[in-house]
């Protein structure tokens, strides 16, 4: 740090494409801290560290951290470091320009700005152009980047083929207000221009260039950049502000370092520098870009940033996206069985195997690979089984027995309450689900803190709600419906009410989510997943798969289609684990259909003992 001029350093999770999910040669975090939780980020001085993370993971983060860290629990960053740099005596803070986005950059400097005026100091976010961890950890053995070939995902699945999904990021773009306002501007300096963006995320390039890879444990995408070109031609009659006057053509340019197939796209030229490419001179950025890129293209071109919402395949979902996430969900044969997952545990017949929670983690993957099941791709993310009070760790990860740490698999035994969280990727969708289960006789308290939580899950499933119009719901309204019946008892959760799914891409999917100041749309896939955790006894969560669709026969007063969740999970709950005397009418009415669309459903990919279980778990409560 003193021979880069700065008093601290931030080393967040993510890498340089904003991934949730970094490789292993990207997890800086953990590598200084030890904490290996997926969100978090560290905060160093030359004499003091600190950890921030949010309630999923402070648990955890507490069992992983070793003394010198200081964990500070759910803070913004931007707070924290208003709050601590002037106790500190830190004026000076590094980041690596390839780890913040350009929004998180800009809204950072205006605070500290902010603050500098505050206490007439200089407070300063310095980006870095090198990695001041990686010096340190390559002389450790930091492990190298993976080089796997990219192969790709057939057009019968994605439902467009790679053109059109250029042609639509284009005309998208042309309905967002500030490129508009910037066309307009560079219209009046030139007529002709050239002009690309780039796009770092890897599950948006993915989802256009209807490719997938292997570079990245649990998301199946390949590490790249994407650059998307069009050549613009201004007609003389641009005074009229006519779209139809503008002539466009588009050429494709990617550059990896995985090896991809010659014939895959249009054309690829690899380049290092982004400012090699020849003739470009308007770049269009979403506004959370890697900062690293917004320094490239410094002096050598003029940039537009626009909503990220534009560069976000997760709101160009088409119909064959949608009726492959459906048709997937609706086979329910292989979650359902695993539930043989339950079949297992708690086998109708009283058999309990000789389980701890790894190997049990184990069996589900052998499970879910066997059989031919040729669709099977992987898991979307880490499995999770917790049992008892391992439960209550939001984010909890057995590692097998041997280890000896805190997190060596606990036995399973007669009394456990054990909640799973397991997901898998396929050809044509992605899944993440999770039930919890007692395989003994469950106590009163138990039974009333899952009634509790499946009626949060049951209730947001019974909205309905509009996404435009004057009864216009956003989805953080959304979020606040599903807690009430935990709030109404004094209870919460410290984690969010659900996340996007890609098909067949990262299981946690943005934009999409019930955190947004901004409404759910038609054909959103999104989970439903309420819990509560009860320190040092036992955790119960509950998730199914959501997709967003018009309720049919209902509008509001201006005409505007109602909009509700179709289930796309069709696992029962666990009936010895209902206390239904909490339940109302309409939520045991709720249940019991979707307990008889399970039966409808499954049934007939069950084998007969499989087909007694599952009748015995829908019976009508």
């Amino acid at each position: 740090m003193i021979a880069s001029n700065v008093d601290a350093l931030i080393v967040p999770s993510q890498d340089d494409h904003d991934s949730e999910y970094p490789t292993e040669a990207d997890k800086r975090r953990h590598y200084l801290t030890g904490f290996s939780g997926s969100a978090g980020t560290a905060f160093v001085t030359q004499q003091k560290a600190f950890l921030m993370t949010d309630g999923r993971y402070f648990l955890q983060a507490q069992k992983e951290l070793c003394n010198i860290w200081q964990l500070i629990q759910n803070p913004r960053l931007s707070e924290f470091l208003v709050h601590q740099l002037p106790l500190l005596g830190v004026k000076r803070v590094g980041v690596n320009s390839a780890l913040i986005t350009q929004s998180n950059k800009e809204y950072l400097d205006l605070r500290l700005k902010r603050l500098s005026n505050e206490k007439q100091e200089n407070y300063e976010l310095i980006a870095l152009k090198k990695d001041l961890v990686d010096e340190v950890w390559e002389k450790d053995h930091r492990p190298l980047y993976p080089n796997k070939p990219i192969y790709e995902y057939p057009q019968t699945l994605s439902g467009q083929s790679r053109e059109s999904k250029v042609q639509q990021f284009w005309s998208e773009l042309e309905k967002d207000a500030k490129y508009q306002d910037y066309k307009r501007i560079i219209s009046l300096r030139q007529n002709n221009w050239s002009e690309f963006t780039v796009i770092s995320t890897l599950d948006d390039i993915a989802w256009i260039l209807n490719i997938r890879g292997n570079d990245i444990e649990y998301v199946p995408v390949p590490r790249a950049f994407l650059i998307l070109c069009r050549v613009a031609t201004i007609s003389q009659q641009i005074e009229k502000k006519d779209s139809k006057d503008i002539l466009w053509k588009y050429n494709g340019f990617i550059f990896t370092d995985s090896p991809i197939p010659p014939d895959l796209i249009i054309e690829f030229e690899k380049k290092d520098e982004i400012e090699q490419l020849p003739g470009l001179n308007l770049t269009v950025l979403p506004h959370n870009a890697i900062y690293e890129i917004l320094e490239q293209l410094a002096g050598t071109v003029d940039v537009a940033f626009i909503s990220p919402q534009c560069t976000s395949h997760a709101i160009f979902q088409s119909i064959t996206d949608v009726q492959s996430k459906r048709n997937l969900q609706m086979k329910g044969s292989d979650d359902q069985r695993l539930y043989a997952g339950q079949r297992s545990i708690d086998h109708p017949k009283g058999n309990i195997p000789d389980y701890d929670e790894f190997m049990l983690i184990e069996h589900i993957e052998r499970f879910r690979s066997s059989g031919g099941n040729s669709h099977y791709q992987g898991p979307s993310f880490e499995h999770i089984i917790a049992s008892d009070e391992n439960g209550a760790v939001i984010h909890y990860k057995p590692e097998p027995a041997e280890n000896k740490g805190w997190c060596a698999a606990k036995k399973i035994n007669q009394q456990s309450m054990v909640l799973f969280d397991t997901g898998g990727h396929y050809w044509g969708a992605t899944t993440d689900v999770t039930r919890t289960l007692h395989l003994g006789e469950p106590t009163s308290e138990q039974k009333r803190i899952f009634t509790l939580v499946l009626k949060s899950h049951v209730d947001l499933f019974k909205c309905n709600f509009y996404s435009t119009g004057s009864k216009k719901m956003i989805a953080a309204q959304l979020d606040e419906i599903a807690r009430q019946p935990l709030i109404a008892q004094n209870l919460d959760y410290k984690h969010g009410t659900g996340h996007g799914v890609g098909c067949m891409l990262c299981v946690h999917e943005g934009p999409v989510s019930f955190n947004e100041q901004s409404p759910l749309q038609l054909h959103n896939c999104i989970t439903i997943e309420p819990g509560l955790y009860l320190e040092g006894q036992f955790g119960v969560r509950i998730e199914s798969l959501a997709l967003v669709e018009k309720v049919i026969g209902k509008t509001s007063e201006d005409g505007i289609e109602a909009l509700g969740f179709e289930t796309l999970t069709h696992i029962p709950y666990q009936r010895k684990l209902i206390d239904v005397s909490l339940l109302d009418d309409s939520e045991k009415e709720w249940i019991n259909e979707f307990h008889a669309h399970c039966w409808e459903i499954a049934s007939p990919h069950l084998n007969e003992e499989e087909k007694t279980w599952l009748r015995s778990e829908t019976l009508p409560l």
